[in-house]
């Protein structure tokens, strides 16, 4: 039986290394940021639940305002899609309507779905954005080194990636 280091147990050895690899001010830099930094997952995440609130948690809302109209002029579409008259036929005196034109209801549905789609994605990027703009208000250089963990079925591996030649 193979034994596999914990994911814990290499965040474990990496903060002790930690004070050996960056200053104690860089150390404090990066503490702060990652209390302040926005989860993308979780801004993608609420945006996905509720338009504009994952815009709100990343630090934006009024980045969201414009996704959820392009979502709500869909919905408007679908409900008067549905209600419109089409294909009456009269015969023996009695108009018979069938309620609801097809093109409509579908472009609605697909720009409901557009603008839904247009919202995670931009409330993912606000968040990113967000983090991009701390870590320069904090003066940590997060492109200069790169930690990456990675767990799978087959053990855990940890990655780190300096630039070299800029």
């Amino acid at each position: 039986m193979r034994h596999h280091p914990s994911p814990f147990g290499l965040m474990a050895v990496l903060f002790l290394l930690a004070p050996v690899v960056v200053g104690a001010q860089e150390r404090d830099a990066l503490v702060q940021y990652e209390l302040e930094k926005k989860n993308e997952l979780a801004a993608g995440a609420l945006e996905w639940l509720i338009p504009i609130v994952g815009h709100h948690y990343a630090g934006d809302a009024r980045a969201g305002f414009a996704p959820a109209a392009v979502s709500g002029a869909g919905i408007v579409g679908v409900i008067l899609g549905g209600t419109i008259k089409s294909d009456c036929v009269v015969g023996g005196g009695i108009e018979v309507c069938q309620r609801g034109n097809g093109t409509i209801v579908t472009l609605g549905w697909m720009t409901y779905l557009g603008g839904r789609v247009w919202g995670i994605l931009s409330a993912l990027d606000v968040a990113r954005e967000f983090n991009r703009d701390l870590a320069d208000r904090l003066g940590i250089g997060l492109d200069d080194v790169d930690l990456s963990l990675a767990a799978s079925p087959t053990g855990v591996s940890v990655g780190l990636s300096f630039p070299f030649g800029r």
